[in-house]
């Protein structure tokens, strides 16, 4: 398995989980079916007479994860799944499917901003204690460590030009001039106030899963401690968001007033918000690439889907950045950027 090296390590895996499901009293019905197995992860599913069980492994880059949902089980048990067993020093964790099905197949608008607005009451209900989270190893990444944290990445060339995605000299050369540009960015955001909390890194929204009961979040891999309104950028401006989001003109700008809602009482005026929230979008792609950048770096078999998305993102960001600097600027056509921020300022706290 891409996660681990020992030959027999399947059939250690099937013992410790058939073990532990009888520590519960569960006995599993059939043989593990392999959800996925690459350098980040192996997933495996197992048919139980107490329904679907998943199994997780985890490298030790992403050592932080099992403890992270250790931690937010014990704190907020109806927001990520049901955790059954863990051993912490493997980084193996057993947790109970989630009820209903992803967000990506559900076609419902209230839907989608019942997910989101949960989300941010999370990320909320974390706030006022980020150090704990840091504590378990998950990565501080403070917005105004921004650039500085970029700073080994846009000095890369190679990893900039790599893959299908790779930039070009000129882009390169205007990525590296805009560095001043960025820091005025990043010090206007944190001048906000807005608190570094629980951010998923991935929330997109094959990872939520929605049913009568609520909302559960999965696969916190790439969490970091940072600025919450990150988060958005994934949910809104994934790859696949586009095909995934229901057919709806208004959509966008509904989904964003469902996130920033929480957010009024406790941290500012609903205009203050919206232009914090506007500010987070630019530099979102920079957050989303030094992630991979990281991964990158690390002495992994698979790195090709990171130093694709490495040049991606910052081409997300080049044309981002580039166009603040125009006053009819509106965003990219598929860009959280794109609604205005009427369109966000119609609705008010008590909306």
């Amino acid at each position: 398995m891409p996660v681990v090296m020992e030959w027999d390590w399947l059939t250690k895996t099937r013992e410790w989980v058939h073990a532990r499901l009888g520590d519960l009293g569960i006995r599993s019905t059939a043989s593990p079916v392999v959800v996925k197995a690459w350098s980040r992860s192996c997933v495996l599913v197992f048919a139980t007479d107490a329904g679907e069980v998943y199994f997780k492994a985890v490298p030790f880059y992403f050592a932080h994860e099992p403890k992270l949902l250790r931690y937010l089980a014990d704190r907020l048990p109806a927001s990520v799944p049901e955790v059954l067993a863990m051993d912490v020093e493997r980084r193996w964790f057993l947790v109970r499917g989630c009820a209903g099905e992803p967000l990506s197949l559900c076609r419902c608008p209230d839907l989608w901003e019942a997910a989101i607005h949960t989300y941010a009451q999370l990320q909320l209900a974390l706030s006022g204690n980020p150090e704990e989270v840091v504590a378990l190893g998950c990565p501080h990444r403070p917005v105004e460590k921004l650039v500085e944290d970029a700073n080994p990445l846009l000095s890369d060339s190679g990893a900039m030009m790599k893959g299908r995605y790779g930039l070009c000299f000129e882009e390169i050369a205007q990525l590296r001039s805009r560095d001043s540009q960025l820091e005025s960015i990043c010090r206007r955001l944190a001048s906000y106030h807005i608190p570094s909390t629980l951010e998923h890194g991935d929330l997109h929204a094959a990872n939520i899963f929605v049913s009568p009961a609520g909302c559960r979040f999965i696969d916190w891999s790439d969490s970091s401690i940072s600025h919450p309104f990150f988060s958005l950028f994934a949910f809104l401006e994934h790859r696949k968001a586009s095909p995934w989001l229901p057919d709806d003109p208004t959509l966008r700008a509904r989904l964003c007033r469902a996130y920033l809602k929480p957010w009024v009482t406790t941290y500012g005026s609903w205009s203050r918000l919206v232009v914090a929230f506007r500010l987070s979008q630019l530099l979102a792609p920079l957050h989303t690439a030094i992630t991979y950048y990281r991964l990158e770096q690390l002495n992994i078999n698979d790195r090709t889907p990171f130093k694709k998305s490495v040049p991606y993102y910052l081409r997300l960001l080049l044309q981002r950045i580039g166009a603040v600097q125009h006053p009819t600027w509106a965003g990219g056509a598929r860009s959280t950027l794109l609604v205005p921020a009427s369109s966000l300022q119609q609705a008010s706290p008590s909306c």
